[in-house]
């Protein structure tokens, strides 16, 4: 026994006199967290549907999806035979009835002129008021009711004739269809060659004018957003400098599968700048700030686990404590802590070189 009791002696002096172990400390520090979702986004448009107007056979399709169009650029045109071939009787028709007024007038003119002569003659008008009478509306006096109706009715006729060449004109047009606004075609549903109903879809354009960014985000990355959040958009080229955007609307819609309720939220942002999202259907990334805290954070090298638990060494007059912590917002290197430990404190990095109770000296990070 007393052999044994000089070991535990000479254990505990040679323990005490052991080098303390050199470890490298970190101080309990105020970090300012910002968390940030990160996602692609695509670009999306207000859009358009060009629909046929008339039934027809498509003879073409000028246009390609993808291709960007300006106001008026034709993108289908369907068969219009039939309908160029109305028009052109009606063009006809409508010269034919302008020229026979015409002709007409001009004979009434000249019987008026000549019944005025004969008045002259005659005594009833002078020279001056018949020089006055050739030429003027007072001629309408010196034709006869017979020419005035036939006059009259000669103008109705071409009054319908100009109505039936500008109605013929009209279904003309509708055979061809333009782009009713500058953008990009997104989708082409027809092709040449392919009969149509009235109201088929033909093409459907994106406006040019009204592009921005559309994301779909889960739920817990859509936790904390809202509309006016700041965005920062980039390409995906190295070391790029980001584009702006804000946070325009959120909409967050469920749905019901095989598995069970999802839910999915649609992020709308518009850029600062339009003019690099006018592709539509082009692929950006994303980053947006959703929160900025300031809290209490030691460096991830710090916190170790033992058992179900996570813990720090504080170095307290040059030996190691174990103080249980939790754990919250990850920063970089940083990690937010939950603890008894204060400000300032001191905690081991790389605590796996040291146990509790240890002697150290410590060199200040």
């Amino acid at each position: 026994m007393a052999g044994g009791g000089v070991l535990v002696v000479a254990a505990m002096v040679i323990g005490a006199l052991a080098l303390p172990t050199q470890v490298r400390v970190a101080r309990v520090q105020h970090h300012t967290f910002e968390t940030y979702v990160q996602s692609d986004a695509s670009v999306r448009a207000e859009t358009g549907t060009v629909s046929a107007a008339v039934a027809g056979r498509v003879t073409q399709v000028y246009i390609k999806k993808g291709t960007q169009v300006a106001l008026g650029t034709t993108l289908v045109a369907l068969d219009d035979t039939e309908a160029n071939l109305k028009h052109q009787q009606a063009q006809l028709a409508y010269e034919m009835e302008r020229k026979s007024q015409q002709a007409q007038k001009e004979q009434a003119i000249r019987q008026a002129r000549q019944a005025t002569l004969l008045s002259a003659q005659a005594g009833s008008m002078d020279l001056e008021q018949f020089n006055s009478a050739v030429g003027t509306t007072l001629l309408s006096q010196y034709l006869s009711d017979e020419q005035i109706a036939q006059q009259l009715l000669g103008e109705e006729r071409l009054k319908v004739a100009a109505l039936t060449l500008q109605a013929a004109a009209d279904l003309l047009e509708l055979y061809t269809y333009r782009a009713p606004t500058p953008g990009r075609v997104t989708e082409v549903y027809v092709s040449a060659g392919q009969v149509v109903a009235a109201g088929t879809p033909l093409m459907k354009i994106a406006k040019g004018d009204t592009t921005y960014l559309q994301a779909e985000l889960s739920d817990s990355q859509a936790a904390g957003l809202v509309e006016g959040m700041r965005v920062e958009i980039y390409s995906g080229i190295v070391d790029e400098v980001p584009q702006y955007g804000t946070v325009t609307a959120i909409e967050t819609t469920t749905g019901e599968t095989v598995l069970g309720s999802t839910s999915k939220t649609t992020v709308r942002i518009q850029p600062d700048q339009e003019g690099d999202f006018d592709r539509y259907g082009a692929k950006w990334n994303i980053s947006i700030l959703t929160q900025r805290k300031e809290a209490l954070a030691v460096p991830l090298s710090a916190v170790f686990q033992q058992g179900n638990s996570l813990y720090v060494y504080e170095t307290i007059n040059g030996r190691t404590q174990a103080v249980p912590v939790e754990t919250g917002s990850i920063d970089g290197e940083y990690v937010e802590i939950r603890s008894t430990l204060t400000h300032d404190a001191a905690v081991v990095i790389h605590p796996e070189t040291v146990k509790a109770g240890a002697r150290v000296v410590a060199t200040y990070e």
